[in-house]
């Protein structure tokens, strides 16, 4: 980084022209579990498993697909943000769920 540039004003990070989004899988579910998109933007959604429970180890996408989610393992996921609506994630019991609106 140059004189005066910080992290701050960096901007977001990128990969393949697709925007990072960690997301952590704890306890309390997705944080976050709201995650702001603009209709047509692709994100590298990034989940990290860090607790213990079959609820945890996979993640459903869009698409229905079931990821499986190592503990303490970064997983990468590819979705673009739709036109209109919005897209969710969940657990594969489908009783935790995380949006891309």
């Amino acid at each position: 980084m140059g004189a005066g540039a910080t992290k701050a004003n960096a901007g977001p990070a990128m990969k393949d022209g697709a925007r990072i989004v960690p997301i952590d899988v704890v306890m309390e579910g997705y944080r976050p579990e709201r995650i702001p998109g603009k209709p047509g933007e692709k994100l590298l959604l990034v989940f990290t498993r860090k607790v213990d429970g079959e609820c945890f180890e996979e993640v459903k996408v869009p698409g229905g697909e079931l990821v499986k989610l190592p503990k303490n393992e970064p997983k990468e996921i590819a979705v673009t943000v739709p036109m209109d609506g919005e897209v969710k994630f969940a657990c594969g019991m489908n009783m935790i769920e995380g949006v891309i609106i």
